[in-house]
């Protein structure tokens, strides 16, 4: 008789262990079915040892050991995937199986029992190489950077090594693949969450079947894969939002690709047009190595130019198409040049005030401003966040004046002005409003096909437009520096530049905010300024990388949310929690509230506060080096 010792992969498991008998022994990295709480969960066996061990332990436990239900896999995932899950549930002040169930794809643990053990590497002793080889950087465009990437993944292929390919979602996984796998398409395999269940399976009994070293391209989750020979790590968009899950316990990848590095004792590379500005800080004080010389100076023969909508004279109307871009676009179609024009925001107008009382139109439900939106020809206000919808009156509600007006260009109102200043234009247009993600990528292919097409989109267009186009057009952006977010001027910088590099001959602007430097930043591809500005404003103001915040939010009744803050500012008193209400503290008929901890760089983890925050009820929702503090 055996004594294991397993993880629940289960969000809403508190243990960080827990011990089943078994009658066999059963190695480490093993996928079991246990009883937990009346009901099934999988979990991964950490540990086995003989019942005979521990009589003395099991005599005085004050409860009943129960059986192992069955076992699921042998050795389905490796050790070092394993203790990196425990590394970066730490670091997230979480459990592991909280960090191990956002870290494994659903569809594998369903179906374990089909697949093969872990990779053997035959032939092949595992040498020691100390904790981390190495973390590297590269800033440079895409094509220069996969062209680093392509002697990187040939260079491992003659040590006999297999390179795992970390990307942000499934559309530059796509992008990446065209270049990276010719002349190697045999050993390159991709991997994401939208693969059929059967091409899952049969695509990793394949990956584990080959002897040769493979190039492995796939989102997160797929790190879960039992290569062991996987000795480089290469992580790309760096500085994308996506690598953090929205769920708790806030995975963030890039933090699991560097514990899986160091437990693989593999090379680590990230790479990014720009990289986050904590990512070029660690490169100045040491802590990461340059892969070459980074790139401050984006060159491109893109000429730019930026035009000015805030108004000089009361009596000259807006036009939410100027006349500087209207014959922009005019010139674009006679020769026969494609032109994207990109707007920030869904909708006709993204918010409605009373030009009286002041008051916006908001949701009811969590008090979002509502946006202005066409419903088969009739106007409705829509709010982005619940999807609360209802017909847009004529008269304030609150003070009944007539005149409403409506703020702020959405996609609709760019459509619109088209229709009346363009009116022959082979249009089209991407966003969530009016297509999915398969009829995306058909309109942007028509978009391609067709001389003179004129695409109007929001930023999901954007990963759809695989190839250059002549000119880019940015008709509002206005809108997004209205959020109040440390990031966010790194957000719209990097929104700048991935719009730039799409166009070929002209870069265009509007904007109501023509003194802010980060247009011209932008347009120019002056990332040096750009990072020098913002990091010293970090600086000023204690932004990360000068600190290391931790966010706790709790949503409820409001009464119930302020007693929630009251316990956690007496439970984490000796850290002096910052208590305050979310940006938009209503939402959904609940009311947030936040407690940040703010702490000086390089302490965390804090091994007593990490046991802390995990032991916090599932009610609190912990974000470790959050995104945002809204």
């Amino acid at each position: 008789m055996y004594v294991a010792h397993v993880i629940p992969i289960s969000r809403g498991v508190a243990p960080e262990a827990l011990s089943y008998f078994t009658g066999k022994k059963i190695e480490p990295g093993t996928l079991v079915s246990i009883p937990l709480r009346s009901q099934k969960k999988d979990a991964v066996v950490l540990s086995c040892e003989e019942a005979l061990s521990m009589k003395s332990q099991l005599r005085t436990a004050p409860f009943h050991l129960k059986k192992i239900l069955a076992i699921k896999n042998v050795q389905l995932f490796l050790p070092s995937f394993l203790l990196a899950a425990k590394d970066t549930a730490t670091y997230a002040g979480a459990s592991t199986g909280a960090a191990l169930k956002a870290l494994i794809p659903e569809k594998i643990l369903q179906h374990a029992a089909a697949l093969p053990r872990q990779h053997a590497l035959k032939g092949k002793k595992e040498t020691a190489r100390g904790t981390l080889e190495e973390t590297y950087v590269i800033q440079s465009d895409d094509k220069e950077r996969l062209a680093a990437y392509k002697s990187i993944v040939r260079e491992s292929f003659a040590r006999q090594e297999s390179v795992f390919f970390c990307v942000p979602d499934k559309e530059h996984l796509v992008y990446v693949k065209e270049h990276l796998e010719k002349g190697i398409s045999e050993y390159t395999f991709a991997l994401h969450g939208d693969i059929p269940t059967r091409t899952l399976l049969d695509t990793w009994k394949t990956i584990l079947s080959k002897h040769h070293p493979v190039l492995l391209i796939g989102t997160g989750m797929f790190f879960s894969i039992p290569r062991a020979d996987i000795k480089t790590i290469i992580v790309d968009r760096e500085g994308s939002g996506n690598y953090k899950t929205v769920f708790r316990p806030f995975v963030d990848t890039r933090t699991f690709a560097e514990q899986f590095a160091r437990r693989q004792n593999a090379k680590l590379i990230f790479g990014d047009l720009f990289l986050r500005p904590e990512t070029i800080w660690k490169q100045t004080t040491g802590d990461y190595t340059p892969l070459s010389s980074l790139q401050f100076r984006a060159l491109s023969p893109v000429k730019y130019r930026l035009v000015d909508l805030s108004p000089r004279e009361k009596n000259i109307p807006f036009s939410v198409i100027s006349e500087a871009l209207r014959t922009h676009i005019e010139h674009a179609i006679e020769q026969n040049g494609k032109i994207f024009l990109f707007a920030a925001r869904r909708g006709l107008h993204t918010s409605t005030v009373c030009s009286d009382c002041g008051k916006t139109v908001s949701c009811p439900v969590c008090n979002l401003p509502l946006v202005l939106h066409t419903k088969n020809t009739v106007r409705i206000h829509l709010c982005h966040k619940c999807g609360h919808e209802e017909t847009a009156a004529d008269q304030c509600a609150a003070c009944f004046s007539w005149r409403m007006t409506p703020l702020g260009i959405g996609v609709e109102s760019v459509v619109s002005a088209l229709a009346k200043q363009i009116p022959h234009q082979n249009l089209f247009r991407i966003d969530t409003d009016t297509v999915t993600k398969a009829k995306a990528l058909l309109t942007a292919e028509r978009f391609y096909r067709t001389p003179g097409g004129v695409l109007v989109g929001t930023e999901m267009a954007l990963s759809y437009l695989r190839e250059p186009i002549e000119h880019v057009a940015i008709v509002s952006a206005d809108a997004l520096f209205s959020v109040p977010d440390f990031r966010v001027n790194e957000k719209i910088f990097r929104l700048l530049l991935r719009l730039r590099a799409k166009a070929t001959q002209t870069f265009f602007i509007q904007t109501r905010r023509a003194d802010s430097p980060i247009w011209v930043q932008g347009a120019k591809g002056d990332l040096l300024s750009f990072y020098q500005n913002e990091i010293a404003e970090r600086k000023k103001f204690g932004y990360p990388p000068f600190a290391f915040f931790i966010k706790i939010s709790y949503s409820g009744k409001q009464p119930d949310t302020e007693q929630a803050m009251l316990h956690i500012e007496k439970f984490l008193s000796a850290y002096r929690p910052m208590i305050f209400p979310a940006f938009m503290p209503h939402m959904r008929g609940a009311y947030t509230m936040h407690a940040v901890i703010k702490m000086p760089p390089k302490s965390w983890p804090d091994k007593k506060l990490s046991e802390m925050l995990a032991s916090l009820p599932p009610s609190f929702a912990i974000n470790v080096d959050p995104e945002h503090l809204l």
